[in-house]
């Protein structure tokens, strides 16, 4: 089973005590102890400050992925002054298909990004990421992809691909705004359009939020 960020922390600590740990990272041995418990999560600054003065790879202490130890001059480094926030990825699954009733708002993990470029692209604290299941936005968005969607817009520009919730269904289409209504559009050309009445007030149809991004394991 893959390690949690919170034992990642612990292991990164290594044979350091628990107070020095806490004093070189400037946090009070009982919030540590806290993080490596999983009681709380740590900080986007916590984490870039460990990176930097034990030299620990970004991608192990956030993912799992790779050494924990990074090499001098990488790629993939997080430059010292660039902080991370994590965004929550919860157990709910957008359906690229008929509709899922996976909808838990449960939070599963945590996915971390650029504190400058998430700033730029989402709303301060209305982001999530969630799975998807389903084939209908082949090949734009696939079976298995995740997605990062800011809530925080919910206003329809027509084209773009937006979480959508219909009764207890999540989808993600293209949205589209005709006189009265949604058009819900799939990039596989193998489903049709669903076109939904907005005065139809038997449909709970919500605009959950935009997506913004899209990552895919090969």
């Amino acid at each position: 089973m893959d390690s949690s960020i919170h034992e990642r922390l612990k292991e990164a600590r290594g044979n350091l005590g628990r107070d020095e740990f806490a004093e070189i990272l400037g946090v009070h041995k009982n919030t540590l102890g806290r993080y490596e418990r999983g009681e709380s999560e740590p900080t986007s600054g916590l984490l870039t400050l460990l990176c930097t003065k034990f030299g620990i790879s970004p991608q192990w202490l956030l993912f799992g992925a790779g050494e924990m130890k990074r090499d001098p001059v990488g790629e993939n480094d997080i430059p010292s002054d660039v902080e991370m926030i994590r965004v929550p990825k919860v157990k709910a699954r957008l359906s690229a298909g008929t509709g899922s009733l996976e909808t838990s708002g449960e939070i599963e993990q945590f996915y971390a990004f650029r504190s400058d470029w998430l700033n730029r692209k989402c709303s301060p604290g209305k982001c999530v990421v969630m799975d998807v299941a389903g084939d209908s936005m082949d090949p734009i968005i696939k079976d298995k992809d995740i997605v990062l969607i800011d809530k925080g817009q919910d206003e329809v520009i027509a084209g773009n691909i937006y979480a959508i919730g219909i009764d207890d269904g999540v989808l993600v289409k293209y949205v589209d705004k005709e006189p009265g209504m949604y058009v819900f559009r799939s990039a596989n050309q193998a489903y049709s359009s669903i076109r939904v009445d907005l005065n139809d007030e038997s449909l709970n149809v919500r605009i959950i939020g935009r997506v913004l991004w899209m990552g895919r394991e090969l």
